[in-house]
């Protein structure tokens, strides 16, 4: 495969900030993905988040895991 925009139409398979990319509404600010970011490298507590999920082992179930752990800390206010 060769890399695409993530809201290509011929994307396929996102990283986890494509993901958030595509996520966001076009209509909400560049604000709103950065914070979701921010919010992922805390869940993690790791600055790259790309790294982390690229790391040896990781699973799909691992990301999945770490998008519900930002997402609860977000609704606890722990970020």
């Amino acid at each position: 495969g060769h890399e695409v925009d993530p809201s290509s139409r011929n994307t396929v398979q996102w990283c986890v900030v494509g993901a958030l990319i595509c996520a966001v509404p076009q209509t909400e600010p560049f604000s709103s993905t950065l914070d979701a970011v921010i919010a992922l490298k805390r869940a993690v507590a790791a600055d790259d988040i790309v790294e982390w999920q690229d790391a040896l082992g990781r699973t799909q179930q691992d990301v999945l895991d770490i998008y519900d752990r930002a997402i609860a800390m977000a609704q606890a206010g722990t970020l």
